[in-house]
């Protein structure tokens, strides 16, 4: 169980004290049924009222100190578990963050929702009681030592038992691999589904696909309630086990301990506090039951996040081009996606110079927004090469090359946060006076005037509440902020009115204006005709490439 010991190892310190007080623990253990065999050797047999009373005495002062170090362990045991868990969550998060998008998309929606939401589960099932209750287990041998003391057939029947319930837990572990997968993916599936009921309740109305959810629903449940009455069956017969082999125990130590108590080879409190040893010693055991599954579940989830784990990240380090022009080369460009037979495009040449403007056009499906997507870095050409300024893309900083980059995707997505924060302004940072020119251009001055909390009002659910023309509207303020040497844009105009789309021709007149290249996927004719290049995707595989004398973008 690698999340326990690296809990318990992570700060060695702190994991040598509990080891110190797990033992202390339950060596004062022993006291109560020390207690109850020298009450009925000594006490019973002589009456001494002061024996009885220094007996319980010490046999409280016992249990109060194991007590005491029970507590002690259980702070320690939080302190070890927290900041590991903390890292793990952060890493696990970092991890997702960081890596390549790409790579990350190989991931269903709900495997990736598994593997962040699982980090609870791996929290839970780790936690200090959890894990306290786990380091009890092998303590167990004092107490089983204890029997062997008193007689060692009785320990021999002791261990027996233990080792009957351990084997049987350890089974049952097994065995719930399979059936823990199993419910994780179709756990995955449902969570698919929950998300598009609540992020798409009109669509779903509108054309009339509630039957056919619900019917994958159903079935879904289904799998999931076959495979949660496999994993409840399963500890059902652990619940049953632990009330039955401790009671089995106790009969075969009573019974066969009687035979010796009867030959003289064992005293009757002797065989009482055996007894009384071999319950302590099944306790630890026995806790572990309960744990069976969440540890099952925990471990289902750690593979789910080592395999995000193990997804390349994206480079931290790289080239930066100092005074970048905003020229940029294709050279034998080619892409293909890994499940297809066929590449989406390829031999695509071209040279932009600085200022050029580049529309991509192209059927729905023929790669325009694969297109953009490897021009931001996102996807990885199959062959060929990127040039920027006579640098490969691949050997840029991603993180810089990006902020060169005013980007405006076809379904504009922003970041939990106010509009300020994603418009770039983190922190509370003071928002300058020029903002307000930058809100105009983007057509968004009714909006943020009319809006209740204005500059500061929250984004939910990634902007999606507002109308597309909004979310269209901001990620062009955003692009126009950043002002890079670069403006990409996937689809502006579509769904806009005229003024919407009057905001967009300008800003594309005003970045070509000011030398920066402007790469644009759009079936706008006012776009194409203000195009000094065009690509046409449609023709597969060789792309159309055609230079046109350039117009300004929206122009008669």
């Amino acid at each position: 169980m690698p999340g326990i010991l690296t809990r318990l190892f992570n700060q060695p310190i702190i994991g040598f004290e509990m080891l110190i007080a797990t033992f202390l623990a339950n060596f004062l253990a022993l006291a109560t049924p020390i207690f109850v065999m020298q009450v009925l050797g000594r006490y019973v047999a002589y009456g001494v009222d002061s024996t009885l009373w220094t007996l319980a005495i010490g046999a409280f002062i016992a249990i109060f100190l194991e007590y005491a170090f029970r507590q002690i362990r259980m702070y320690l045991a939080i302190n070890a578990c927290s900041p590991i868990d903390n890292k793990i969550n952060c890493t696990i998060f970092n991890s997702a963050l960081r890596t390549r998008a790409d790579l990350f998309d190989l991931f269903s929606p709900g495997e990736r929702r598994e593997a962040l939401t699982g980090l609870d589960t791996i929290r839970t099932a780790y936690a200090a009681p959890n894990l306290c209750a786990i380091m009890d287990v092998p303590f167990a041998i004092i107490f089983l030592g204890a029997v062997f003391l008193l007689h060692t057939s009785l320990g021999i029947i002791a261990l027996g038992f233990i080792l009957i319930i351990l084997i049987a837990q350890f089974v049952i572990f097994l065995s719930l691999r399979n059936p823990q997968q199993k419910l994780s993916s179709e756990t995955a599936r449902r969570s698919e589904l929950v998300t598009a009921l609540l992020r798409e309740a009109y669509s779903i109305r509108a054309f009339n696909g509630a039957k056919h959810l619900f019917d994958k629903y159903e079935l879904i449940l289904k799998k999931l309630n076959k495979w949660q009455n496999i994993i409840t069956r399963s500890q059902g017969k652990l619940q049953n086990l632990a009330l039955i082999v401790p009671a089995a125990m106790s009969v075969s130590l009573i019974g066969i301990g009687a035979s010796y108590v009867v030959t003289g080879d064992l005293q009757i409190s002797a065989l009482i506090g055996a007894n009384i040893l071999a319950a302590r010693a099944f306790g630890p055991i026995i806790r572990l039951g309960p744990l069976t599954q969440i540890l099952s579940k925990a471990q289902q989830n750690q593979v789910i996040c080592n395999n995000l784990l193990q997804i390349k990240h994206e480079r931290e380090n790289g080239t930066v081009i100092r005074n970048i022009t905003g020229e940029i080369k294709f050279c034998d460009l080619a892409f293909t996606y890994p499940q297809d037979t066929g590449p989406l495009f390829e031999r695509l040449d071209l040279i932009l110079e600085p200022g050029s403007v580049l529309a991509i056009v192209g059927p729905n499906g023929s790669g325009k927004t694969t297109f953009v997507r490897m021009l931001m870095g996102l996807h990885q050409p199959s062959r060929g090469k990127i040039l920027v300024d006579g640098i490969t893309l691949e050997q840029l900083v991603p993180e810089w090359w990006r902020n060169q980059v005013s980007y405006i995707p076809q379904e504009p997505y922003f970041l939990p946060g106010t509009i300020a924060e994603n418009l770039g302004f983190f922190n509370n940072a003071p928002i300058p006076p020029e903002i307000n020119d930058v809100i105009r251009r983007a057509g968004l001055e009714t909006f943020i005037d009319q809006t209740k909390d204005g500059m500061q009002t929250y984004l939910q659910a990634g902007g999606l509440t507002l109308s597309l023309g909004i979310r269209r509207r901001l990620a062009l303020a955003r692009a126009l902020i950043l002002n890079g040497k670069f403006l990409i844009i996937d689809e502006p105009t579509e769904g806009l009115d005229s003024f919407g789309i009057k905001t967009f021709y300008d800003a594309m007149n005003s970045f070509s204006n000011a030398n920066a290249t402007v790469i644009v996927c759009s079936h706008d004719p006012n776009i194409i005709k203000g195009a000094n290049w065009i690509i046409d995707l449609g023709q597969k595989p060789n792309p159309k490439v055609s230079k046109l004398t350039r117009r300004p973008v929206g122009g008669a």
